[in-house]
């Protein structure tokens, strides 16, 4: 989840009326984060030192079968720390950043509410591309395996956006084409005249190439009839 999203959804989980939290004189805030652990109870978060402060982090992740992009889980991550004796909450608390005011643990249980819903949101978002995408792989698989069958194509990798055929046009000769996932008749349309023709202008090289040995072996006849 990014920053900006993180800090939008703590602003819509903020009660106007509700007053932050305050450190009281000569508390120690490590003792205050570790009561607001307690109850939070069973929500993910770790309590840790960072250099002068005491910071506690809470993760919020939705199990899923699929991954959000670049293989990274459904989860987002953000601290809770008492900044100028007010507890406050924000992405990445640097040391010059107040963050938002929370207003003690009802207020961090509704934002973590609304964090854990826009992620299920993503999850159930990524799924369905995910099984869209699989249909259409499926399609597409079937119509390269009827070009397969004409020309004797292959797919040499499936990538995120396109896929790479091979077909050979000779023993020392292939040719490679991408073609994208979507909308790909056109794309394959154009493989197999290509394939077709790389073929047959093979062939054609191959018949002058034989024409000019038969002529040249028919000149050596002659030769050595007239010898």
């Amino acid at each position: 989840m990014t920053r900006r999203t993180l800090q939008r959804l703590m602003a819509e989980g903020a009660d106007p009326s509700a007053e932050p939290v305050l450190l009281p004189p000569g508390a120690a805030d490590r003792e205050m984060l570790e009561a607001l652990q307690q109850e939070l109870g069973g929500e993910d978060t770790h309590l840790y030192e960072r250099t002068v402060e005491t910071l506690l982090q809470i993760t919020v992740r939705v199990e899923t079968v699929v991954e959000e992009r670049y293989g990274q889980p459904f989860e987002a991550r953000f601290l809770v720390a008492f900044r100028k004796g007010r507890l406050s909450m924000a992405p990445e608390l640097r040391y010059d950043d107040a963050g938002a005011p929370l207003a003690g643990a009802p207020h961090l249980r509704q934002v973590i509410a609304r964090m854990h819903a826009h992620l299920e949101g993503r999850a159930r978002q990524a799924l369905r591309r995910d099984k869209l995408r699989k249909l259409g792989r499926r399609a597409v698989e079937g119509k390269v395996q009827a070009l397969s069958e004409r020309t004797g194509i292959w797919v040499e990798a499936w990538h995120t956006r396109s896929f790479r055929l091979m077909a050979r046009i000779a023993a020392d000769e292939m040719l490679a084409f991408d073609v994208p996932y979507l909308r790909p008749d056109a794309r394959l349309a154009e493989v197999e005249r290509a394939v077709i023709e790389a073929r047959a202008a093979h062939e054609a090289r191959l018949e002058r190439g034989r024409a000019l040995l038969d002529a040249r072996d028919r000149a050596s006849a002659r030769r050595r009839a007239s010898a």
